[in-house]
């Protein structure tokens, strides 16, 4: 099944605010990560970002 990403946002501490789906973007889950776990979760999960190049990198 396909994986989604949109980040929502970058806290000044550094946690990563997204929405992660799968199957239907439209329904998803909002979590929070540390930048560098947030980036091994979407290679882990080969997720499809949703947001713009600028949004959570």
């Amino acid at each position: 099944m396909r994986k989604f990403v949109r980040v929502q946002s970058v806290r000044g501490d550094g946690l990563v605010s997204f929405d992660f789906a799968i199957g239907w973007p439209e329904l998803s889950v909002e979590l929070m990560l540390p930048r560098p776990a947030f980036e091994a979760f979407c290679a882990t999960h080969r997720v499809e970002r949703l947001d713009g190049p600028e949004d959570g990198r």
